[in-house]
């Protein structure tokens, strides 16, 4: 019947088609995944910065500085809390003169290079949802081109509408 021949379709074009998705394990290499996805990048990278791991900040920007042939957009919360320590996003970003906009960001980050890949990170807060409980990150990185291009489409016009508003 119908049914059978579907779901033999499906489950064996299913088994043949390899999933560019790979989860990353430990804060070191999520980071160091960012840090080769920002090299590999041809034109652009856009990212929504939720929150900071310890040393993170600093190794973007080192990886952002040297690439003035790419477009940078970054969407950030104002501040985040490693170590208890307050540290302001914004800040960090600009004096280093990385293009970036305070936006209202949840709790998660992500990476876009090129509207072909990406990276989501998540990980777990303190109960005061204040510091990050790095033993629980996890980095999601993407190929599918098609998810990255929707993501990206997004992330586009969540800035532009940013943009409008700090104009007016």
């Amino acid at each position: 019947d119908t049914l059978t021949r579907l779901t033999h379709i499906y489950e064996n074009g299913m088994s043949q088609v390899q999933a560019p998705i790979w989860r990353i394990y430990g804060v070191e290499k999520i980071i160091s995944q960012e840090v080769e996805i920002i090299k590999r990048a041809k034109k652009s990278i856009n990212m929504r910065i939720g929150f900071l791991f310890e040393g993170e900040g600093e190794e973007l920007i080192n990886a952002l500085k040297y690439r003035k042939d790419l477009e940078v957009n970054i969407l950030a919360s104002p501040t985040c809390y490693i170590n208890n320590e307050e540290i302001d996003i914004i800040k960090l970003f600009k004096k280093n003169n990385i293009n970036i906009q305070k936006a209202d960001i949840p709790f998660v980050k992500m990476l876009i290079s090129d509207s072909k890949e990406m990276m989501h990170t998540y990980t777990k807060f303190s109960e005061d949802k204040r510091n990050v409980i790095p033993e629980t990150a996890i980095g999601i990185w993407n190929k599918y081109e098609e998810i990255a291009k929707n993501y990206d489409d997004r992330f586009m016009n969540q800035l532009k509408k940013l943009k409008k508003k700090n104009q007016r």
